[in-house]
């Protein structure tokens, strides 16, 4: 128990002392506190976060904007219908230029909005696989800090 702790301390400390004003990963003093002894959890303080929970959180806000986005169109072919017949009842010139109007707007938007969906894309795919590496780094923390994982970041 307390010498585990008293390893892990060590190990921190020498980490800090051995790198002093460079910039270095985060994720680096839990290797070398492994190293000394001690644990994962323990050498970074906390109890680290679950990624199932991580995934369960980005499919809610994931559901959340699709039934929002989902309710906004809704609402707005509802509005669209209605002011739509109104206008064209009081004048049908002004009607066909707001039309007009609309529809090259959708286009230009269009046209802005492809490129947005595949850097989309990338920067979800990039965080898919950050976390895919997370993943395997935690459940091989141990074997990493054994055969000197760390030794890059030192």
């Amino acid at each position: 128990g307390g010498e585990g702790s008293a390893a892990a301390n060590a190990g921190a400390s020498r980490f800090e002392a051995a790198g002093a004003g460079t910039e270095r990963s985060p994720y680096a003093v839990p290797y070398y506190a492994i190293e000394s002894g001690g644990s994962l959890e323990a050498a970074a303080g906390k109890v680290l976060d679950n990624p199932d929970q991580r995934i369960a959180e980005d499919v809610r806000a994931f559901t959340s904007a699709s039934l929002g986005f989902g309710l906004t169109v809704l609402r707005s072919a509802v509005d669209l219908a209605s002011f739509s017949a109104i206008l064209y009842s009081i004048y049908p010139l002004l009607f066909a230029v707001i039309l007009a109007y609309s529809a090259l707007g959708t286009v230009a938007t269009v046209a802005i909005g492809k490129e947005l969906v595949s850097l989309n894309y990338q920067v979800l795919q990039r965080e898919a696989d950050l976390r895919f590496g997370l993943v395997r780094v935690r459940e091989n923390a141990e074997a990493i800090a054994f055969y000197g994982g760390g030794t890059p970041w030192r």
